[in-house]
Order: C-alpha cells, then structure tokens, then sequence
C-alpha cells in the first residue's frame, strides 16, 4: 500500500491523521520563508516527477514513519489543507526573535497527571522531530555538571574539552561542534480554533526540548495543559493563569511508560521479513513487543484523559511545523492570528536554566557558562558535586 494513502486513511494503523497541504492551490510556494525553509527539498521532491501543486506531494515515507518536507500541518480532518488558509500571517522565527520572560512549572510529581477541567474536550498533539530550530536553549543543573566534568577530564583547549564532550552527548560524533546544540530547542506551532468548549490540550514529544508554542483564535479557551515526554518541555504564548503540568520523558520512564504506537502497513519489520533479513519468529516476538507497549501507554493515556493515546493523537511525522486543534477556518477573517516568539513568556520546568541569544553568540555564551562552572569545581568533584556548584 502507498505509505502516502496509508497515512491519510489508515486511522487504525496510525491513529491520527497528517493533512497536508502546499502554501497556494497553483503550486508555486512564493517567498513565505516556511516555503524557503524547505526550498532546496522542495527542489528534489519536483526533480523526481512529483507534483508539488498535491498536497501528497510534500510527505516522504520513511518506514517507519513519514517526513513532512514542505509547508504543512496536522489536522483532525480529512481533506487537505494549506497552512497559510489557518494561521494569518504566518511565519518561521528568525534567529532575533528571541523569547521574553520564564515562568517556572512546578514538576507534577508521580505518574499521574491531574484530570482535565470538566467540559474540556481533549487534544493530543504528537511531535516527531520538529523542523525549526529557535534561539532558545534550556539545561538541568546535571547537563552542566556533566558538561563541566567532560571539559575537566579533556584536557586542553586545544583538543576540544566541552567540545567534544557536547559533541557526544548531542550524537553529531562530528569535530569542533556547537557547544550549545544539544540544549536548543526545536518548534512546534499548535493553533487553536476550538471554539465549541474548552480545549486541553496534551502535548506530546520524544526525546528532543520542543517549544511549543501557542496560537488561539477568537473565542477560544484553553483550560489546561499537559506536556507529555521530551526534555525539559517548553511552552509559549500560554496565557499565564492556565494550569500546565510536565511529565518529561524521565518521570515517564520511571513510571515504566514510553509513548508507543502499533506500526504501520510500511513499517521495516516487514521488508525485513521479505527480504530474509529476519526471520518470521523474529518479527513476531517485535511485534508483540510492540503492540504490548502500545497497549500499555494507550491504557495509561486512556486512564488520565478519556481515550487512547492512538485515537486522539494529531500529527506525529518527522519535520513538523504547525497542528491545527479545532476546524478549519471556512474564511480568511476566521484564520488563526499569529503569535510570534519575540518577547514571548515561556513556561519551563522549574529549577532549568535557559539561554535566549542569537545563534551567533550562543555557542560563545554556553561555552563560556561551562568553562566558569569547570573552574569553580574542584579537580577531584565528581558530577554530583559540580551540580551542587552550579545550584
């Protein structure tokens, strides 16, 4: 089965739905810079013959998932739609739209999140790996005990240090990497339409620090929210007396709880088999692995808001930009206002220290935060130490 037609109608496989659509009906994405973001891709995608005037066009099968490689959202619904016909004035942030003022979140504590306020109609919104990066970085007192410990054990300057500490700890493995890369977070738009009752919205990540950052149209109401995985989750553009509570990927790991999900018709475990790679029995025994722990995060979920995890979850692919939560807009003057990152409040878990520079200058600023925390430790301080130091 196409893995495009299968996103769009296999409900039961995935859960959820990814409509996709390209900035104008004609094909011709103008200078949007969601559209530029994506320009060179684009560019590949109509060099093999696909026609970028489909909405089909900008999803890329992965296996195991999809890839969202042009300007596209997530939605409920099941037709196409464009995202400049959602959001008014939409825009990626630039390297200077840096985020305002931090509240902090007081950690939820156990694995149970409070119930939704009464009334309020859940929406679960799922982030692969966000496109956008912004200008925005969040670390524990532990990420800069380990990083101050690795610039004290390598030794000189010279030969990297916190570098190549950070290096490993982000995964690049590459020389001379950025120093703040592993704490800057991605961004993931979530536009509020729902105007029918009160929404809360449970938003859900996997390992990376996602910004989510809010858009609410006229007459809406958000009653709550619950971030659900990632690292040191952060939201934005929340008015400041709505309740939110974090249960990050850690706290849900020592709940014994991972998001999980069944695979899908294209899922490698099936090639796998095909191709003699791995044996039936082999597949099996993944399978059932699989669907248990998809059974158990869906009967947690189910437990906390009403419904599986599965049923209620928007969105998901890889390079998301922007979930709509509610119905479409049926005219402009309907669209959802923009909200920008410039000046923004942020709500972050509490006890986190967080970086709002350019990009430019972020590297220098982390590098720099690091090395003070390295010379103020002892040579002999393990990390628990260096983390006491940092507090």
């Amino acid at each position: 089965m196409d893995g495009r037609l299968l996103l769009l109608t296999g409900a039961a496989l995935i859960g959820g739905s990814w409509l996709i659509g390209t900035m104008n009906a004609g094909g011709d994405p103008g200078p949007d810079p969601v559209v530029a973001a994506h320009s060179g891709l684009a560019a590949e995608l109509a060099a093999t013959g696909r026609d970028l005037s489909d909405p089909a066009a900008f999803l890329v099968p992965l296996g195991d998932g999809d890839a969202i490689a042009g300007p596209v959202a997530a939605t409920e619904h099941g037709a196409p739609v464009f995202i400049e016909n959602i959001v008014a004035g939409y825009a990626r942030p630039g390297p200077a739209d840096l985020p305002g003022r931090v509240r902090e979140i007081a950690a939820t504590g156990g694995c149970a999140p409070s119930q939704p306020a009464p009334g309020s109609r859940i929406a679960h919104v799922a982030a692969g790996l966000p496109a956008a990066e912004v200008s925005f970085h969040g670390w524990r007192e532990e990420d800069l005990a380990q990083a101050a410990s690795g610039r004290m054990d390598g030794a000189t300057e010279e030969s990297g240090g916190v570098l190549d500490f950070l290096a490993e700890l982000a995964g690049t493995g590459g020389p001379e990497p950025e120093p703040a890369a592993p704490w800057r977070y991605r961004l993931m738009d979530i536009a509020v339409s729902e105007a029918a009752a009160p929404v809360h919205l449970v938003l859900e990540a996997g390992q990376a620090r996602v910004l989510w950052n809010i858009h609410a149209g006229t007459g809406t109401r958000i009653s709550g929210v619950t971030l659900l995985g990632g690292t040191l989750p952060a939201i934005a553009n929340l008015p400041g007396d709505v309740p939110v509570e974090v249960v990050d990927a850690t706290a849900l790991s020592q709940c014994g709880l991972a998001p999980a999900y069944m695979p899908r018709a294209d899922d490698p475990v099936f090639d796998q088999v095909a191709s003699g790679r791995l044996s039936a029995g082999a597949a099996r025994s993944q399978l059932e692995a699989r669907a248990e722990a998809a059974a158990a995060w869906d009967a947690w979920f189910a437990g906390r808001f009403g419904a599986g995890a599965a049923e209620l979850r928007i969105g998901q692919a890889q390079g998301g930009q922007l979930a709509l939560v509610g119905p479409l807009p049926a005219q402009p003057l309907l669209r959802v206002p923009y909200r920008g990152l410039a000046g923004a409040q942020v709500a972050l878990s509490a006890g986190a220290g967080t970086l709002a520079v350019p990009p430019e200058t972020a590297d220098d600023e982390m590098g720099r935060i690091v090395e003070e925390l390295a010379r103020a430790a002892k040579p002999a301080d393990g990390v628990e130490q260096i983390a006491q130091v940092a507090e």
